[in-house]
């Protein structure tokens, strides 16, 4: 028999390191079940755990600052300009790099889901990431063990 602490969802945990603790990701992922990217699915057990405030220009590694992202929609915000704050314990805002807004209900909201908006007049609007876009996409590289393409020989005829 494994006795395991409870953990309470209401209230967060923190740790001075980058890397979240166990405790830390199991919290996360019990309070947000799938990837925060708008209309993704993805369970949260196979995703990302993103720092919402970037840990380098001083976010904590805290439960109200991480957020699960699965890799496609954690590559999207780190290097092509996706933004996202969060508005709600389980809710969350979206801008695309063209200025589209959506916003995310996350699954103890009414009603769950997405729904995209048009700027709210006098809204906040969400900080830019210096550097977020400065990095290119990786390349697909070929299998070291894999030799190269050989030129197909023309056919017969």
């Amino acid at each position: 028999m494994t006795v395991r602490p409870v953990i309470d969802l209401n209230q967060p945990a923190v740790t001075d390191s980058y890397v979240p603790t166990a405790r830390i990701r199991e919290q996360v992922r019990l309070t947000h079940p799938t990837c925060i990217f708008p209309w993704c699915s993805r369970p949260s057990a196979k995703c990302d755990l993103d720092h919402i405030v970037v840990f380098n220009a001083g976010g904590p590694t805290i439960t109200d600052n991480l957020a699960p992202l699965c890799r496609r929609h954690h590559r999207l915000k780190t290097f092509h300009g996706w933004r996202y704050r969060r508005t709600g314990s389980t809710d969350f805002e979206w801008v695309s790099p063209s200025g589209e807004i959506f916003r995310r209900h996350g699954p103890l909201s009414f009603p769950a889901g997405t729904d995209p908006i048009t700027p709210a007049i006098g809204s906040t609007p969400l900080p830019t990431i210096p550097g977020a876009t400065s990095l290119p996409p990786p390349r697909r590289r070929r299998r070291p063990d894999r030799p190269p393409a050989a030129d197909p020989e023309p056919p017969r005829f």
